[in-house]
């Protein structure tokens, strides 16, 4: 595992509605992905996407965890998929965007004590 970034997006892959979009922004320092899925509420839209949910993992947070030993990320790990599937089933996916108009996107950080205790 190089920093833990493909550990965080496998995990955010399986809390996340199945065929999700997960993208992974470019950087150092902090992680963010992007997360979105088709809703398939409207019949006019059929396509229509969620909300786009912007999960931003703080540096410290992420340099915590990387330098982790085993035991402990696995416990963090525990701890993110809990937070993650919490916050998802609090989250209403629904927008009234405009089609061909990027829906809004929510930002959920997750710091240093939420990911490592």
């Amino acid at each position: 595992m190089r920093d833990g970034r493909e550990q965080i997006r496998a995990l955010v892959e399986t809390v996340f509605p199945k065929g999700a979009r997960v993208v992974a922004l470019p950087g150092r320092g902090e992680f963010q992905l992007l997360v979105s899925w088709r809703l398939g509420t409207d019949p006019a839209r059929p396509s229509k996407r969620s909300k786009t949910v912007r999960i931003l993992i703080e540096e410290e947070a992420l340099d915590a965890f990387r330098q982790a030993n085993e035991s402990q990320r696995g416990y963090s790990v525990t701890r993110l998929r809990a937070m993650l599937a919490r916050r998802l089933e609090l989250f209403d996916p629904n927008h009234d965007t405009p089609m061909g108009v990027e829906p809004p996107i929510e930002k959920w950080t997750i710091g240093t004590v939420e990911l490592n205790g």
